[in-house]
Parts: structure tokens; C-alpha cells; sequence
């Protein structure tokens, strides 16, 4: 399901945009499985896509309007990056994927290594719950961007296109937790339409 949200200090819900119901197929093994049958099969990513298709294409870029889809790490699928910005959406989701990027100088690398020697531009706080035990906390949390090109995957293919994709990568980490627990740490990125943004979205 798709949930609509104008995003900000204080959220709007708009409402479900649109839903899918659907049951996770038998497991499918890359070992026992040829590239044909693959692309054949009806593949849980998509679910991403189809969901954007049947909302429709997003407003003109002279509009003022953004329409942006935000998934977890399931979704750092490349075939729905490409098809989301064929419907004119931008996308923000949790990297998943150590993908090969090119950076501002034209250096080559993969993006989640690219994320962790960025250093911090700005700090932020969020209020933890309690959770297993731990109290309940304020985290300080640092945040480091710059922006990346996603090189196009070595498997060529009509779902992959045959332009590399503009957009950000984006680090939120506690760079100093209490003695004694995890740090928390998203690696995210935000691919964009054609060019490239001067800064990651606000509000996000």
C-alpha cells in the first residue's frame, strides 16, 4: 500500500493513495534459477513500480509540486528508480545495494562505502521511545550528503535503461551513542529526475 503524507514539522495524512494485495511466492534461488526464468517470473519488486503506475504521473516540474516515493531498503531496486523517474517522481530510500557511483569529482566508488567518508555537514536530534528495555533517549545524530551519480548495472536491459541517474547520498549516524549501545546509522539515497538538485529535499 501507498500512503499519501505532505511531508514537514507537522505531517498532513492525505490518505491511502493505493493498495495491492498480494502473497509472497515460494523462495527463489539465484543458484537454481536461469536469467530467462528470472525475467520471465512476476518478481516482488515490482510492486514498487506498479504502484506508482496506477497513481499516475507526477505533476509538471513547473508546477511547484514534488512528488517524491519514500521506501525502505526493499525498494533500492534500480528497474523502479528508472521507472519512477519515467513518471516524473523522485524516490528516497534506504540504500540496500552497495552500488558503483561516480562522484562530484569524477571518481569512481561504491556508495555505501562513499557514505561513510563523508564528513558531517549538520546535526539534527530525535527522541528514541523506549524499546528492549532501554529508556527512553535523545539522540543526536550527524548528517552527511553529497551528490552521486548511479552508474548503470553491468546486466544490460530494457528495465535498466541506458542512462546513469542523478541524485544524493544521504548518511544520518550517531556519531557518539552511550557507553554500551549501538549507534544508530541510515544510509540512504535520493535519486532525482534528469539533472541533478543543488541540495537534498527538505522535509524528509
Amino acid at each position: 500500500s501507498t500512503l499519501a503524507v505532505i511531508p514537514g514539522l507537522a505531517p498532513t495524512l492525505l490518505g491511502l493513495a493505493t493498495g495491492k494485495v498480494w502473497t509472497r511466492a515460494k523462495a527463489f534461488f539465484r543458484n537454481n534459477e536461469t536469467r530467462i526464468a528470472r525475467a520471465k517470473r512476476i518478481r516482488e519488486s515490482g510492486n514498487w513500480a506498479e504502484s506508482l503506475e496506477r497513481i499516475g504521473h507526477a505533476p509538471a516540474a513547473d508546477s511547484g509540486t514534488i512528488w517524491v516515493s519514500v521506501g525502505d531498503r526493499a525498494s533500492d531496486v534500480y528497474p523502479y528508480i528508472v521507472r519512477a523517474i519515467a513518471l516524473g517522481w523522485h524516490c528516497l530510500l534506504r540504500v540496500c545495494q552497495n552500488r558503483v557511483i561516480t562522484d562530484a569529482a569524477g571518481k569512481r566508488g561504491e556508495i555505501m562505502d562513499y557514505a561513510c567518508s563523508l564528513p558531517a555537514q549538520t546535526e539534527t536530534s530525535i527522541t528514541l521511545r523506549s524499546r528492549e528495555g532501554n529508556p527512553i533517549r535523545i539522540a543526536k545524530l550527524s548528517v552527511s550528503y553529497a551528490p552521486v551519480i548511479l552508474n548503470l548495472p553491468q546486466v544490460k536491459s530494457a528495465e535498466n535503461g541506458n542512462q546513469p541517474i542523478h541524485g544524493w547520498v544521504v548518511r544520518i549516524f550517531e556519531a557518539t551513542p552511550p557507553e554500551g549501545v549501538k549507534g544508530l546509522e541510515w544510509d540512504s539515497s535520493q535519486p532525482c529526475q534528469s539533472q541533478p538538485m543543488r541540495r537534498p529535499l527538505n522535509g524528509l
